[in-house]
């Protein structure tokens, strides 16, 4: 992954501050802008410190490390269980992305849903109502924000 450098600019040629800047959009286009600022990463597991809060979602789960030695990453971020009920898997699954979105505002993380995204496809088993849900849920949330005034940009909807 590159990673960009900022460019920093002598004083006196430096106009409105980045918070300033950011701080006048709406936090889903400032995080559009800042894509490194997140990292693009899970985090790094320690097991010798208490676990990471992301472990308290009921999706994610530490590897083994049988998993591990196999080559899977450290976090296994779609660790469901679907019960083939589409009715109730959907309500699992929409339940898990009201958590994932808990978790993302709380802790500045937008990545738990690529992460999970990403684990859905490694795994490649067939889809539940969970994931149908899950993902749905999040495509209401993001047509929602770009239909809104504050998301579309000019002659979008032309």
């Amino acid at each position: 992954m590159a990673v960009a450098n900022p460019i920093t600019m002598p004083k006196a040629l430096k106009g409105p501050s980045r918070r300033a800047i950011l701080g006048g959009l709406p936090a889903a286009s400032a995080a559009l802008l800042l894509p490194d600022m997140f990292g693009t990463e899970p985090p790094p597991v320690d097991e010798d410190i208490v676990p990471h809060p992301v472990l308290a979602l009921p999706f994610v789960r530490q590897s083994t490390e049988a998993e591990r030695a196999a080559g899977a990453p450290p976090r296994n971020f779609w660790s469901v269980s679907p019960s083939w009920t589409f009715s109730q898997d959907c309500d699992t699954g929409s339940r898990y992305a009201r958590l994932a979105l808990a978790y993302m505002s709380r802790h500045g993380s937008p990545n738990i849903l690529q992460w999970s995204i990403f684990d859905m496809i490694r795994q490649g088993h067939r889809h539940s109502g969970i994931e149908i849900a899950y993902l749905s849920h999040f495509a209401g949330l993001a047509l929602a924000a770009y239909t809104s005034s504050s998301v579309a940009a000019p002659g979008d909807f032309a």
